[in-house]
C-alpha cells in the first residue's frame, strides 16, 4: 500500500487545517453535512475497537454510523450516501481509496469516478487508508478528542452537546469529550480557524482593508465574533478578518459590526471621542460598511452580528 499518495499531513494542527477547509457542496448558505459527517463516524470507529488498523472499509457498521450521523447534523433532504464522501475524501487529501490489488483508485487533480454508488465502491474497492501519520495521529485518544471538537466547532457548532452525547453513548465511556481547556488552549484548531476566515477575506481587513502579505506572513487575523470560550464556535460566519489595531478595538467592544437600512456598516464606542487624535483610526470607522467575503455562505451571522452589536461599550 502507498500511503504517501495521500497529501502530507505531518501533526495535529495540519490535519485540523485540512479538515477546516474540506470543499463541501453548498445550497443557499447551507453547507452539505457529508464529509465532517464521515469523520466523526471513523473517530466513533477508531473509538470503539471497529476500526483496528489503517484500513477503512466501507462495512454495515460504518453505513450505519454515518446514517446515524446524518440523521442528527443534516436536513431533511440530505440523502445519507456514505459513498460521496469517502471516496471524494480523496480529493481533499485526508485519505486514499485503494483496490484489491492495493492500487489506488484515485488519481490525484481528477476524479476517476463520478458520484459512484456504496455497492458499487464495495465491489471495486478494498479499503480507505490514511497517510500513516494522520493514522497515528487519529489512533491516540487526545488527538481524536481535539480532532472531534474541532469539526464540531468547525460545521456544528449548534449540535455540540447532542454530537458529544451522541459519541459517548456509542463508545459506553466519555472519552471523546475533549476537556475545554484544552480546547481553548489548541493552537491547531485556532489557527486552523483562522487560516480558515483570513483566506475568505482575500487576507484583507475588514475595517480599513489592509491587505499586506509577505512571503505567506499575512498582517490580518482571523477574529471570533462570538468568543470561542463563550460560543465554542470556529464556523467561518462567526469570524471577521482584521488588522491587529482593529482586533484589538473589536476585543475591547470599542468597534462592532452592524446592520442598517440593510447595509453592514462599522459603530463606533461613544467613548472614542472627537478630542483624542490618537482615536482618529477608529473614529474614521464610524458608518464605514463593513468589507465582506466574496462568497456569501462565509458573511457574518446574524447572531454574530447581534451579539457584538449589543456589546459595544455605551
Amino acid at each position: 500500500m502507498n500511503e504517501g499518495t495521500a497529501w502530507e499531513i505531518t501533526n495535529t494542527g495540519e490535519l485540523v487545517d485540512r479538515l477546516y477547509s474540506l470543499r463541501v457542496d453548498v445550497s443557499g448558505g447551507y453547507e452539505k453535512p457529508y464529509k465532517p459527517a464521515l469523520m466523526l463516524t471513523i473517530l466513533d470507529l477508531l473509538g470503539s475497537g471497529h476500526i483496528k488498523q489503517n484500513r477503512i472499509k466501507l462495512t454495515d457498521v460504518l453505513v450505519e454510523r454515518f446514517r446515524a450521523y446524518i440523521g442528527l447534523v443534516g436536513r431533511k433532504s440530505d440523502q445519507p450516501n456514505v459513498a460521496l464522501p469517502y471516496w471524494y475524501l480523496c480529493g481533499d487529501g485526508i485519505w486514499m481509496v485503494y483496490g484489491h490489488q492495493d492500487e489506488p483508485l484515485y488519481a490525484r487533480g481528477h476524479a476517476t469516478l463520478a458520484n459512484p454508488s456504496t455497492s458499487h465502491l464495495r465491489r471495486i474497492s478494498a479499503y480507505a487508508a490514511f497517510a500513516s501519520e494522520v493514522f497515528n495521529i487519529l489512533d491516540r485518544r487526545k488527538s481524536r478528542e481535539l480532532v472531534r471538537n474541532a469539526l464540531i466547532a468547525r460545521f456544528f457548532p449548534e449540535l455540540r452537546q447532542n454530537l458529544l452525547l451522541m459519541a459517548q453513548d456509542w463508545s459506553g465511556r466519555p472519552e471523546e469529550a475533549a476537556d475545554k481547556a484544552d480546547l481553548d488552549l489548541d493552537p491547531g484548531r485556532s489557527s486552523a480557524f483562522s487560516n480558515l476566515v483570513r483566506s475568505a477575506y482575500e487576507y484583507r481587513c475588514a475595517a480599513c482593508e489592509v491587505q499586506v502579505s509577505i512571503e505567506n506572513v499575512h498582517v490580518v487575523e482571523g477574529c471570533h465574533l462570538v468568543p470561542f470560550k463563550e460560543s465554542y464556535n470556529d464556523h467561518p460566519t462567526n469570524g471577521i478578518s482584521l488588522c491587529r489595531n482593529h482586533h484589538w478595538a473589536l476585543d475591547r467592544y470599542l468597534i462592532a459590526p452592524t446592520w442598517e437600512r440593510g447595509q453592514l456598516i462599522w459603530v463606533v464606542s461613544p467613548h472614542v471621542t472627537e478630542k483624542l487624535d490618537d482615536r482618529a483610526l477608529l473614529r474614521s470607522l464610524r458608518s464605514k460598511p463593513v468589507l465582506l467575503p466574496s462568497e456569501e455562505n462565509y458573511f457574518p451571522s446574524e447572531h454574530a452580528i447581534q451579539w457584538r452589536t449589543e456589546r459595544l461599550l455605551r
